[in-house]
């Protein structure tokens, strides 16, 4: 499953996904709690190129609009990030077109009974305590 709005021409030959262990989610988890804990800097892009060319219910902007009304975006996503569990687990990627780059970890939670919202975000912990979500 690749996400709709990084599908480039050579983009899925430059991706590898892999399934990790319990141990390793955990550990992925307990590590993002830190982080969370320790004031990462989280980035955020509510406004994606490829929404320019989208319906606007298919935006991440709409779609964080619609979870979080009157809600910072970012506090939001942070406090979503912590209800995080090893079932929310889906895969994770390696991008190889960015060799140095941490790997990025895709969780789903279910919210308002119907709607899925996938988290897909990047735990960086070298330079800097970063947090990079892509959803």
């Amino acid at each position: 499953m690749v996400s709709v709005d990084t599908i480039g021409a050579n983009y899925l030959s430059d991706i590898k996904s892999r399934i990790e262990s319990k141990l390793e989610i955990q550990s992925y988890l307990q590590n993002l709690s830190y982080a969370l804990d320790h004031g990462a800097a989280i980035t955020f892009q509510i406004d994606r190129q490829i929404d320019k060319s989208r319906d606007i219910k298919y935006t991440n902007k709409f779609t964080i609009a619609d979870l979080f009304p009157n809600t910072n975006p970012v506090d939001a996503l942070k406090r979503e990030l912590r209800k995080l569990t090893i079932e929310d687990y889906i895969r994770t990627v390696k991008d190889t077109r960015f060799k140095k780059k941490a790997r990025c970890v895709s969780l789903v939670k279910c919210m308002k009974a119907i709607k899925m919202f996938i988290l897909r975000f990047v735990l960086n912990f070298y330079p800097i305590l970063e947090i990079t979500l892509f959803s």
